[in-house]
């Protein structure tokens, strides 16, 4: 569900029982651009509740510098490391996509 900053969402999901006995992951993912430093950061929070009765949490981020890529897309900007992450991203682009398809044809078969 998306609440898009929207409070009255959220306490309609508590009043609900949103999360009960039966919830086993929340999951809470954002997104923040910060134009001064122009940064984009990805973050995911987690909260897994087990059969056991123990709440595990796990948080996860990711910075993405955008202007530093699109200055080495176009040749602006002569770095090794950028051009290695570009190149990586590109590979597992292509894994992933690679993976998709094998898949797709397994399935249809």
């Amino acid at each position: 569900m998306d609440l898009n900053g929207n409070l009255a969402t959220l306490n309609g999901l508590k009043a609900d029982t949103f999360v009960d006995y039966g919830t086993r992951v929340i999951t809470l993912d954002f997104h923040v651009y910060s134009p001064q430093v122009d940064l984009l950061t990805w973050g995911t929070f987690y909260v897994e509740f087990m059969s056991t009765g123990d709440i595990i949490t796990q948080t996860r981020f990711r910075h993405f510098d955008e202007l530093s890529t699109l200055k080495t897309l176009n040749g602006e900007k002569e770095d090794g490391h950028e051009w290695f992450l570009i190149v990586c991203e590109a590979l597992l682009m292509c894994y992933v996509a690679f993976y998709v398809l094998t898949e797709m044809k397994e399935v249809s078969g």
